[in-house]
């Protein structure tokens, strides 16, 4: 199987997702093997701010499979991401929280 023609498969995959969440930037994409049935894809996005950072959104698919999970660093959007996606309210959130109040380390982003 060609690597060019799976990346290209696979990322078409994520199309209708990524255009749902019209107020995400996508910017770049990964694709590998997940196991001996199954090659993923993951797409990184960013949502703008208006304290000049920017928040993440991370989709994932794989091969065999139509679901789509996300992942995003944004309190704000992501109930928004969630009934976008998968036209639902979302039955739990789980908050992101801010490293740098969890470990004392140098290599942090400190607000």
């Amino acid at each position: 199987m060609s690597e060019q023609v799976n990346d290209e498969l696979l990322i078409q995959q994520l199309t209708e997702s990524m255009e749902r969440l019209d107020f995400v930037t996508w910017d770049r994409y990964v694709t590998g093997t997940w196991d001996k049935h199954n090659d993923y894809v993951i797409a990184y996005g960013w949502i703008d701010r208006p304290d000049e950072y920017k928040d993440y959104v991370e989709l994932i698919t794989w091969s065999n499979d139509d679901n789509v999970m996300f992942t995003t660093s944004s309190s704000e959007y992501t109930e928004e991401i969630h009934r976008r996606l998968y036209g639902e309210e979302p039955e739990e959130h789980n908050d992101c929280k801010r490293i740098e109040n969890a470990v004392d380390i140098d290599n942090v982003v400190e607000l």
